[in-house]
């Protein structure tokens, strides 16, 4: 599985469509998404001051556009990222991002299904 953050808007938006189509696909040409041990380090570093956020769990074998495994931002660490608009139909769960008492994004095991 591959794990994309959003917000709340976003995923509603997306199931009513039945595509995922964010601004970083006309910006980037991709949608950034992480492995799961990735995606706690990319909230708490990129959405530290967003709430309201949601976690889609998409399995890679269902999406329809090409999913690439790059290092673009010389990090060492590739990351899984998404040429084209997600098919909804490949996102098999959404959970809700939470945060600690000190604010800081936490792991909710549940994700991992």
């Amino acid at each position: 599985m591959i794990y994309h953050i959003l917000k709340k808007r976003e995923l509603k938006k997306a199931e009513e469509s039945g595509r995922y189509t964010p601004v970083s696909i006309h910006e980037e040409g991709f949608i950034h998404c992480s492995e799961f041990h990735q995606l706690i380090k990319v909230a708490n570093s990129i959405y530290k001051h967003e709430s309201q956020l949601m976690v889609m769990v998409i399995d890679p074998k269902a999406v329809e556009p090409k999913i690439v495994y790059e290092d673009l931002y010389q990090l060492n660490e590739e990351y899984p990222h998404i040429y084209g608009a997600l098919n909804m139909n490949a996102c098999v769960n959404v959970h809700p991002l939470l945060k600690d008492e000190d604010g800081k994004f936490i792991i909710n095991e549940t994700m991992k299904k």
